[in-house]
């Protein structure tokens, strides 16, 4: 099975992109906005504090578990995460099919945790599973705040003010930090104009 990763900034348009792109028989689509990790053990004020843009706000062990299950056409039962109360509330089974040749995962840090697993390493077979492309899709950041201030307190239940301190303090620094540095080993860049 092919692996395609698609990563970029929150909001970018990964979602639109990997439906237009690959919503079609013999592609199953993960998302990694599923392994957000369940903070149902905080309060809801302490809930509202975690910084959601960091790498340690997923479950990168269990996302890396899960792609390499589906790689090997194993079954994999997937968080279905609530943005609203931050809690995994159920999971969805996803069962790979002989007909499935592709595995795209989707998420704005997607390539930072998938590539330790999936780029070849000096002195390996080429027979390996790898991914067979990196994409990032970049869009200029006024554009995805924009997004994220239409989309977010409808989708995740947040108030605008909300929105803006979460970029402000949250996701502006992660995209410097953790989101842009994938650019540097993705195989393709697409920019996503303003919409």
């Amino acid at each position: 099975m092919n692996l395609v990763v698609v990563c970029g900034p929150v909001a970018s348009g990964k979602t639109t992109y990997v439906s237009r792109e690959y919503s079609r028989p013999g592609v199953l689509i993960l998302s990694c906005d599923s392994y957000f990790l369940d903070r149902g053990d905080l309060s809801e004020s302490a809930r509202a504090r975690v910084n959601y843009d960091e790498p340690d706000a997923l479950d990168a062990s269990r996302l890396c578990e899960d792609v390499q299950k589906l790689m090997a056409r194993q079954p994999v039962d997937v968080p279905v995460y609530d943005f609203v109360s931050h809690t995994v509330v159920g999971v969805r089974r996803i069962t790979p099919e002989i007909s499935h040749n592709t595995l795209v995962v989707e998420g704005h840090l997607a390539g930072l945790i998938l590539r330790d697993l999936f780029q070849p390493r000096v002195g390996e077979t080429l027979w390996m599973p790898r991914w067979r492309a990196c994409i990032y899709v970049d869009t200029d950041e006024s554009v995805c705040f924009e997004r994220r201030l239409r989309r977010d307190p409808v989708v995740r239940g947040w108030t605008p003010d909300d929105v803006v301190e979460q970029h402000l303090v949250h996701t502006r620094p992660a995209r410097y930090k953790y989101v842009e540095p994938q650019k540097t080993f993705a195989t393709e860049i697409v920019v996503v104009a303003a919409s």
